[in-house]
């Protein structure tokens, strides 16, 4: 093992998170190409809801379904998308949400998302809870 020159910019490493890649976990793949693409269907799931007690209005709230399907490696290296069935440096995402906008946060979000890794299987649900603007 050999000590990185400092003073060459190529050896000096930082990572850029590519979001929202639901389903898969931070920094999982890596390299100097990658994609990322994005289907989302929303739809109405209630749209006027009342509390009496306290009296609190809610606008209306929307679900939605999304597959998020992305890539990630070595573009001098090659990429492998699939391998017998398995996924490798294809990372494919699915699941569903729902969301509201509120008077104080803005946009209400949460998603439940999996990871689907081909012949491998399919991982435990991650949660994805956000508050804010959606652009």
């Amino acid at each position: 093992y050999s000590q990185p020159d400092l003073s060459l910019m190529q050896d000096l490493t930082f990572s850029e998170f590519v979001v929202p890649m639901r389903g898969a976990n931070y920094n999982e793949k890596y390299g100097n190409a990658y994609t990322l693409m994005n289907i989302e269907f929303r739809h109405p799931l209630i749209d006027n809801l009342y509390i009496q007690m306290p009296p609190i209005p809610f606008a209306p709230i929307r679900g939605a379904y999304f597959i998020d399907i992305g890539f990630a490696g070595d573009a001098d290296k090659g990429i492998v998308l699939t391998d017998n069935g398995n996924y490798e440096d294809l990372l494919v995402g699915y699941g569903l949400g729902i969301q509201t906008y509120t008077p104080i946060f803005g946009l209400l979000r949460l998603d439940v998302a999996w990871r689907d890794y081909g012949n491998k299987g399919i991982s435990k649900p991650k949660y994805y809870f956000s508050l804010g603007m959606e652009f």
